[in-house]
């Protein structure tokens, strides 16, 4: 005899299944931890009430925008920490309807695109100021692959509004993940072996 599901009890088990799978990967997110940015080192424009800075303050909302909503693109240029590998971005919406990542080198000038310039808001949103606040979270199967096993001292974050003039525009928070676990106990990096002596009784 051949058990069959109702439609209410797939739909149920089809639920299970993503809540679990948003679960591990929530718990996977958690483990990674957030790689400090130490300063700003150059920005396209900035309001003088919502400066570049606010961005190294992630624990807290304070958002950037550029200074003139005429501006094609705004840009700013953070410096990391330490050099790290990046396998995850969670970027905070502050009006821009484009965002892209690239990441680059402090002995260089050049960059190379960890996110391509990712949608947050649609022209129809941009031009009646609604959902300018939208949070993106993007995992390592969004990035570059060649870019993120790569270490970067640097990171450049593009916003673009080409669909309204009427404000200003840029990211309320953006922050970004190391896949190296950083560890509570300070046993990060040691090794433990277990040697196990058995007795001769010869």
């Amino acid at each position: 005899m051949l058990f069959k599901w109702s439609s209410e009890e797939k739909s149920n088990k089809c639920e299970e299944k993503t809540n679990k799978c948003k679960e591990k990967r929530n718990k996977c997110q958690e483990k990674m931890p957030v790689i400090k940015l130490k300063h700003v080192v150059s920005f396209s424009s900035e309001d003088p009430a919502h400066p570049a800075a606010n961005l190294l303050k992630s624990e807290i909302y304070r958002k950037w925008q550029c200074a003139d909503p005429s501006e094609k693109q705004a840009s700013v240029v953070i410096e990391l920490e330490k050099a790290s590998k990046i396998n995850s971005v969670d970027i905070g919406n502050n009006g821009s309807a484009f965002v892209e990542v690239l990441v680059g080198r402090s002995s260089s000038s050049e960059y190379q695109v960890l996110l391509v310039a990712s949608s947050f808001m649609s022209p129809a949103e941009s031009k009646s100021g609604t959902n300018n606040n939208r949070v993106r979270m993007f995992g390592l199967e969004k990035l570059s692959k060649s870019v993120s096993d790569q270490k970067w001292d640097k990171v450049k974050v593009v916003c673009t509004q080409p669909y309204t003039k009427a404000s200003c525009y840029g990211i309320s928070f953006v922050n970004f993940h190391s896949p190296e676990c950083a560890e509570k106990n300070g046993t990060q990096g040691k090794v433990y072996i277990k040697l196990y002596i058995r007795p001769n009784y010869n």
